[in-house]
């Protein structure tokens, strides 16, 4: 009958997520990831075969604190300890040399896994605020990415039962976006439906 479905889907559906990680999910958490995909397979394996489904909307999050009226701009960012973990690694496939993070940040560190070391950006596990901090630009770059590297993921795994599925996420408000915001093969999702 031309019908088209399409759902929305929620981190606070899992079971056993704490309120604090369905809010703010730790992306990089091997764990949620494969919790996410187990969550997903018993409604793609009823629909594979029924075209009449158009999109998953994937519920995308924003690791900061928000205010929806737009009147203030958080900047601790909700890194779960798996995002912390993997931050050195991504500062490095970035910078290559730790010596130009050094003269960016104005820091001096002998190796990118000095980072998370650092109590001026994490102390007890927890990102501090990164307000006017010259490591704020690449910090929110980095929440970005996580969540595209999660989407990622998620839709390939999608794509292996029901490979004509769209992803896409809906977003509020114009700081609420993915990185990359594009189509191309490294992107996790396919179209973006703004509110």
């Amino acid at each position: 009958y031309n019908l088209a479905i399409y759902l929305r889907t929620s981190y606070t559906d899992y079971e056993g997520i704490a309120r604090e990680r369905a809010e703010f999910p730790d992306f990089m958490d091997a764990n949620f990831r494969d919790n996410v995909k187990k969550h997903y397979e018993p409604t793609l394996n009823i629909i594979k075969n029924h075209h009449s489904l158009l999109a998953f909307d994937m519920d995308q999050r924003w690791l900061f604190d928000l205010d929806w009226n737009g009147f203030k701009r958080f900047g601790i960012p909700r890194i779960g300890e798996a995002g912390i973990k993997y931050l050195p690694t991504y500062l490095e496939s970035k910078y290559k040399d730790i010596s130009e993070l050094n003269i960016l940040w104005k820091k001096s560190y002998g190796a990118f896994s000095d980072v998370i070391n650092d109590e001026e950006i994490i102390k007890n596990g927890v990102f501090m605020d990164i307000d006017e901090k010259p490591w704020r630009v690449d910090i929110v770059e980095y929440t970005l990415w996580t969540i595209n590297d999660f989407l990622s993921d998620l839709k390939s795994y999608i794509r292996t039962i029901a490979h004509y599925i769209l992803i896409n996420y809906t977003t509020e408000l114009q700081e609420v976006v993915n990185f990359p915001i594009s189509t191309k093969d490294n992107s996790g999702i396919d179209f973006i439906s703004p509110v």
